[in-house]
């Protein structure tokens, strides 16, 4: 028998627990003890070990307020966490702490995040309503409560898997498949069924001494054969997603970093999160300039506007605005620009969207309402607010959550902006009271795929004219008690319209209601007296009285 032999120039022995703390999980379980400890969060980890994933599970009976630390290094140590969302989730403020390092975690470190939503709605979790209403409500008034709301708002938003509409173990089977794709497919490929590898890795991970601040060399020798290349070669994939990133950016940065004091490094942090790095942004503005018009809008619309929806929508979209948006996307792609999520989503790295809304910043620097794009609240709030927009403005996102005080909109503060052809605003909370419009004289809308307008009364006071011809996924009208002005209806071709809201019986100057082709609505039909009628087209299946 051939010993393996490491040589370092570090101490080659360690304790039992140094060699556990160097230990790297590539699961953490995060889960409420009460609702799933004893079903299905065990049956989970038991699934994951058949595996051979390594997971990291408390089984303690948590007391107290704080996490601990062995606990947070857990964390801070595992290449993907699972949330377990179960009712009672949200009344442990243990759980919402570690969800909020978990996420934190992701922030800084992407680590992955699988979100499970055990017998829960997942707007539930994300608006803190329904059964989660109560369950967080007893954290009012707490010091971290806003940020344990931010986190179960974002967790929602977070691609998961829903248990309401599958068995057990169809759910565990889609969980753990999602986790195996997740991890590094090499260090799943190499390292599974090697027979004592564990404790190689384990000895040359206590002498890498991961989180020491020293260089240090470690060679691996013996006869050939022995399995020397395989050992370093699987040890590479099971570490590398710790310092995997963009080289080129952790060499600028470290050139400009090297040899400066922690006062210069903080300044320069502060300094990258409002400005980019130039030289950075420059070399990876290469790819950009190589795209055509066309591509180069399809580019700066993700970046912008469109980073983490769906590539279906996304295609859509763009395929409306005349951007030839299938070969582009395969464009960018292709340039590595672009990824596509395994839940098709279009996903895009941090440095290569910086750059992009870099661009659209440049095209003017001090006015944002001269800008083609515009995703930043406050510059989005400044230009509504002020009207400022003008006919350079393409596309705004606007989320009414990051609002911190009331918005009274008119839509004529968008009749500067000739080109516009995206707008989005949006909100997770069905209580939102900071946004208020007031529509013009004329609502024209038509060709759209639109299926409700509005919901509850709105102020109308001003509108005269409403146009919505051709609407023709449109199944009712809303309420329109508010528009006492209101003269004229068009609803020419809205074919899946059934409904008229009763309201419209109310106004009084509606002089005009235009329902040519709405079949849907159609009950009754009185041809008394139509003596010259010959024929009848093909009827509606809603028709129930013919005279």
């Amino acid at each position: 028998m051939v010993e393996l032999q490491i040589i370092s120039d570090v101490a080659s022995s360690s304790n039992s627990s140094s060699m556990v703390s160097s230990k790297k999980y590539e699961v953490f379980l995060s889960f409420r003890g009460e609702d799933t400890r004893m079903n299905f969060t065990s049956h989970l980890h038991e699934a994951l070990k058949k595996k051979e994933v390594e997971t990291f599970i408390d089984y303690e009976l948590r007391k107290g307020d704080e996490i601990s630390p062995a606990l947070i290094q857990a964390i801070e140590n595992s290449l993907v966490s699972i949330v377990i969302l179960s009712p009672n989730y949200a009344s442990s403020k243990w759980c919402l702490e570690e969800l909020s390092k978990i996420l934190e975690c992701r922030k800084k470190q992407g680590q992955m995040v699988i979100p499970v939503f055990y017998n829960v709605d997942p707007s539930h979790v994300r608006r803190q309503s329904g059964s989660y209403e109560q369950a967080f409500a007893k954290h009012k008034g707490q010091s971290n409560y806003n940020k344990w709301k931010a986190a179960l708002n974002e967790i929602a938003n977070l691609a998961g898997w829903d248990s309401r509409n599958r068995t057990e173990s169809e759910l565990l089977k889609e969980i753990i498949g999602d986790v195996l794709q997740k991890l590094t497919p090499s260090y799943q490929n190499q390292h599974k069924g090697l027979v004592g590898i564990e404790d190689s890795y384990e000895e040359i991970e206590s002498l890498l001494k991961i989180g020491s601040t020293k260089v240090i060399t470690i060679g691996i020798w013996g006869m050939g054969g022995i399995g020397k290349t395989t050992l370093a070669t699987a040890l590479y994939a099971r570490l590398s997603p710790w310092f995997e990133g963009i080289p080129l950016a952790l060499k600028v940065l470290g050139a400009s970093l090297h040899r400066r004091s922690e006062e210069v490094w903080e300044s320069e942090l502060r300094k990258l999160q409002k400005i980019p790095n130039k030289q950075i942004q420059n070399i990876l503005k290469l790819s950009y300039d190589g795209l055509d018009h066309s591509q180069k809008n399809i580019f700066l619309d993700i970046a912008c506007l469109l980073k983490g929806e769906g590539k279906d929508l996304v295609t859509s979209l763009l395929e409306a605005c005349g951007f030839f948006a299938i070969s582009g996307i395969e464009v960018l792609l292709d340039r590595a620009l672009i990824t596509i999520s395994n839940y098709n989503s279009i996903e895009m790295h941090d440095l290569i969207q910086q750059m992009g809304q870099e661009i659209v910043h440049q095209e003017s620097i001090k006015d944002p309402g001269r800008r083609s794009r515009l995703w930043k609240h406050d510059e989005v709030y400044e230009v509504l607010k002020y009207n400022k927009g003008t006919d350079d403005v393409e596309g705004i996102i606007l989320n009414l959550d990051t609002l911190t005080e009331d918005l009274c909109l008119s839509f004529d503060c968008l009749a500067k902006m000739d080109n516009m052809r995206f707008l989005k605003i949006h909100t997770e909370y069905s209580n939102q009271n900071k946004f208020n419009v007031s529509l013009p004289h004329e609502l024209h809308m038509s060709l759209s795929k639109v299926k409700r307008l509005w919901d509850g009364v709105q102020d109308l006071s001003n509108l005269k004219t409403i146009i919505l011809d051709d609407l023709l996924e449109l199944i009712e009208i809303p309420d329109l008690s508010m528009a006492k002005k209101l003269e004229h209806i068009s609803l020419i071709r809205c074919i899946s319209l059934c409904e008229l809201h009763p309201s419209i019986t109310f106004l009084p100057k509606l002089t005009n209601l235009w329902l040519d082709q709405c079949l849907s609505l159609l009950i009754e039909l009185d041809l008394e007296n139509c003596q010259k009628l010959v024929s009848l087209p093909q009827l509606p299946p809603s028709l129930k009285v013919l005279n």
